[in-house]
């Protein structure tokens, strides 16, 4: 992926009205350090009021019962560096559960979300989890993962990535998860590089 890419994306972003960013998914969120590596300038988002996010180590690790609040809490105990033993038994177990069924991924999330939309939305936060994490841990398995879910067609395609984020409905959030984990992966590539 191109700099200059990531930049045009970055420009539509930055022009998006505050509600759609700031969506109950948090997909834009702990992201400075990303955006420094490529001269992006940070969105001032409003700060996230995270009372009533489930309690992690009193819910067994799985993907049948996970759900997108699940997952914020995950993400949300990386940004705050809290019950990260917990946390790392679901990365463990969310990453195994993303090679195991890496082929049929997409018929199992359908069944579970309901429709193809939300299962694509799922997964990338999903994904956009385990690379938090990996990050966080400097975890290359996490990392790997990611970037073969990243592979999936279905799940991130760079050519629509631009007029998703430019409408304002469910498809940007989507897209603005994609955008995120392309961002993620980049600054990864970029620091192996310098390693």
């Amino acid at each position: 992926m191109t700099a200059s890419f990531i930049q045009d994306c970055w420009r539509i972003i930055c022009d998006q009205d505050i509600h759609i960013l700031t969506n109950h998914y948090y997909p834009l969120y702990h992201m400075d350090q990303y955006l420094d590596c490529f001269d992006l300038k940070p969105l001032l988002l409003p700060e996230i009021h995270a009372k009533n996010l489930p309690d992690i180590h009193s819910i067994m690790p799985c993907f049948k019962d996970l759900n997108d609040t699940i997952l914020f809490s995950l993400r949300h105990n990386i940004y705050t560096q809290t019950h990260l033993n917990s946390v790392e038994k679901w990365a463990e177990k969310l990453m195994r559960f993303c090679e195991i069924r890496y082929s049929d991924l997409k018929k199992r999330a359908i069944k579970k979300c309901k429709n193809k939309s939300a299962a694509q939305l799922h997964i990338l936060h999903l994904a956009t989890f385990l690379m938090d994490h990996s990050i966080l841990k400097r975890d290359i398995r996490l990392l790997n993962t990611v970037l073969k879910l990243s592979d999936l067609k279905w799940l991130i395609h760079t050519k629509t990535l631009i007029n998703k984020l430019d409408q304002k409905n469910h498809e940007t959030s989507i897209a603005l998860f994609q955008f995120r984990i392309i961002l993620m992966t980049e600054y990864c590539i970029l620091k192996t590089q310098h390693l």
